[in-house]
């Protein structure tokens, strides 16, 4: 049994919660992942209208748990020292209800209690317990919160194959051109640090979108790399080519209520391989790397576009050997961290959907 009364509330994220999540199936990198600090295009809580002026500001929810591209759920985390208020349910609520979020339940916990609600329903919990019954309960909790059980929920709402896309939408369209206006980059290290990303614009050349046999929807696009360096990397990685999905009944029309599509992507290259890294010369890799990234595009149609914000999270691991003899490996060795994270977002507009001929 955790020292409670010695804990504050990073301790339980951590300690606690974390492993619990985990236990669930999800962690970073998988189609189960867990996620913070997603952006917002509109950051404050509303109802109707939104008045900017007046509107809350809306906080960051502690862990977003994705099932990536059927749903997720939202964990907002109270320190073990206070007991879980109505206060503290409302906020998680409207952080789990914005249209950005779309979240199925949201989980309050101070670490000794746990309440799980829909986020359509606020009445009463729809499942609760303690510390001491994770394991007793851990069927039923895993029975609505795990990967598998979030896809089957998923699949009881979204349409059949060959139900329109949307209003006026027939089930199938083809992407004839866009773009994507890159904002500002961040990263917790300085080799992956690039300023000459931010405003730059990347075509989107070709791809489809059509219903799947599960109900989903898929939007598989090619986006391009302005510069022939960063083209042929990006194309060595996959990174050109990205499939999005969701489990949105019909693509939106409404800018208070947009799509949300989902990727992850994985991949990497061995030791020894030739890269041509934007700014230098062709080398071979000294070390293997591996990357997940997890993207998001929040959307809706207007006059013929699909257009909104993107945003992305890479995370890099590093394999180095345990030795080189060579001194500027040695130092390109020294100075690589073990991973690394670079996250960034902007602007993106598809335009001239087309339908396809039966």
């Amino acid at each position: 049994m955790p020292d409670f009364d010695s804990m504050n509330e990073t301790d339980v994220r951590e300690a606690i919660v974390r492993p619990f999540l985990e236990s669930l199936g999800y962690k970073h990198g998988t189609q189960a992942t867990i996620r913070t600090e997603i952006p917002l295009r509109y950051d404050k809580s509303f109802l109707g209208r939104k008045k900017p002026a007046k509107d809350a500001a809306l906080g960051k929810a502690d862990y977003i748990c994705e099932a990536i591209s059927y749903g997720r759920w939202v964990v907002e985390f109270k320190a073990p020292s206070r007991n879980i208020r109505q206060d503290d349910i409302d906020q998680a609520h409207t952080y789990a209800a914005h249209p950005e979020i779309a979240a199925l339940y949201f989980l309050v916990t101070n670490g000794r209690d746990y309440q799980l609600f829909m986020t359509s329903r606020l009445e009463r919990p729809l499942l609760r317990w303690s510390y001491e019954d994770i394991e007793d309960l851990r069927t039923q909790i895993c029975a609505i919160l795990e990967f598998d059980a979030i896809k089957k929920y998923a699949a009881r709402l979204t349409p059949p194959i060959g139900q329109p896309l949307g209003k006026g939408l027939p089930p199938r369209l083809q992407v004839l051109g866009g773009e994507v206006v890159y904002g500002q980059h961040y990263s917790d290290h300085p080799l992956l640090q690039n300023d000459m990303i931010t405003d730059s614009v990347a075509p989107i050349t070709e791809g489809f979108v059509e219903r799947q046999t599960d109900g989903r929807i898929k939007a598989s696009l090619r986006v391009l790399s302005l510069t022939g360096a960063s083209r042929k990397l990006n194309e060595r990685l996959g990174l050109d080519r990205f499939e999005f999905a969701t489990s949105s009944a019909e693509i939106s029309n409404d800018r208070e209520a947009p799509t949300i599509f989902k990727n992850v992507q994985f991949g990497g290259v061995p030791e020894g391989e030739i890269l041509d890294v934007p700014g230098m010369a062709p080398l071979p890799s000294p070390f293997a790397i591996t990357f997940d990234v997890f993207s998001e595009a929040i959307g809706f149609l207007e006059e013929g576009q699909f257009k909104g914000i993107v945003s992305f999270d890479y995370q890099f691991r590093f394999h180095k050997p345990t030795s080189a003899s060579n001194p500027m490996v040695q130092m390109i060795l020294a100075s690589v961290p073990e991973t690394a994270t670079l996250g960034g977002s902007g602007e993106f507009a598809v335009r001239f959907i087309e339908a396809l001929e039966s």
